[in-house]
């Protein structure tokens, strides 16, 4: 199969080990990320299984499946380029698939509406400590109001770069950039309605700290704290008793050895994107849904009250 791969951030050290190592399949790539790619000494030993063609159009026209790992304003233009060929069968998103719920959900209906098989890049849906998560749920052992705390500092505060993953008009923020994941996550356990949700930063147009409480048919009130500006890291679910405890969502104990930790599960979701039969995964679309209500409902607190709220 023909994989081309547009994006020279995350697109080189995550999802190009994930389709050479993980999947054994060659990458097509633009020549102007050569560069980039002989500057990291994590993936530079995949050389060999790289195909250089002289321009992103080039690669569209020779690949069959497209990995895209570009901001989301950019994600919903190169959309446009793989439907328009006959080529490209299947597609690979990252999150969020577009700034806003609303231009997701558009974006969705139009790849489904094209025939094409999709994935989106939801890692945490491949990890271990998911799978146990979704076992609990399967067994009906998810009787008790349930709490998922995860708390860490991002990179973007870690250093100060103003990029795009602050703002939360560009697909950024607590929400739009690191809760849709567990937004995704709750789709597919079947919640459906959000009670609450409150968001707040030290600066406009970001959002630091998210804080929200959901329910579904059946299913006990689950609720998220996320914090992404805090000076220790942790991650926990539990129901009644303590489910999952790690530093952080991505420490699966898995081995990805020299490249990205999140090359493991990148590999799992590759592998599926690549082979499945399935064109789609069936809550994809509630959960774009259910992230639209959260948006809705969402109300900015004082950050010292969503920080102190995120407390257990």
């Amino acid at each position: 199969m023909k994989v081309g791969i547009l994006g020279s951030g995350f697109g080189l050290y995550g999802y190009l080990p994930a389709i050479i190592r993980g999947c054994g399949e060659r990458v097509l790539l633009p020549e102007r990320y050569r560069s980039r790619f002989l500057t990291r000494q994590d993936v530079v030993c995949l050389a060999e299984n790289i195909e250089w063609l002289p321009d992103e159009r080039t690669v569209l026209d020779a690949a069959s499946a497209v990995i895209i790992a570009r901001r989301p304003e950019d994600q919903v233009h190169l959309v446009d380029h793989c439907l328009a060929r006959r080529n490209i069968r299947r597609l690979l998103l990252e999150k969020p698939l577009a700034p806003s719920p609303e231009a997701a959900g558009l974006l969705i209906r139009r790849i489904s509406a094209a025939g094409l098989a999709f994935r989106i890049g939801y890692a945490f849906r491949y990890t271990p400590w998911f799978s146990l998560l979704l076992l609990a749920h399967s067994r009906d052992q998810l009787r008790e109001p349930a709490k998922l705390r995860w708390r860490f500092r991002a990179h973007h505060h870690r250093t100060g770069a103003p990029i795009w993953k602050r703002q939360i008009s560009q697909g950024g923020g607590a929400i739009r950039f690191f809760g849709i994941h567990l937004i995704a996550m709750l789709a597919e356990l079947g919640y459906d309605v959000v009670l609450t949700s409150e968001v707040d930063s030290t600066y406009g147009g970001e959002a630091d700290c998210w804080r929200a409480t959901f329910i579904g048919p059946a299913l006990p009130a689950f609720h998220i704290a996320v914090e992404t500006n805090a000076p220790t890291d942790e991650f926990y679910v539990a129901c009644g008793e303590v489910l999952i405890q790690l530093p952080d969502p991505l420490s699966s104990g898995i081995g990805s050895g020299r490249f990205d930790r999140r090359v493991a599960s990148l590999s799992e979701l590759c592998a599926e994107f690549l082979y499945s039969e399935t064109r789609s995964l069936p809550w994809y679309q509630s959960s774009i849904e259910l992230w639209s209500k959260v948006e809705l409902l969402t109300r900015r607190v004082p950050y010292s009250q969503a920080k102190r709220n995120s407390e257990p």
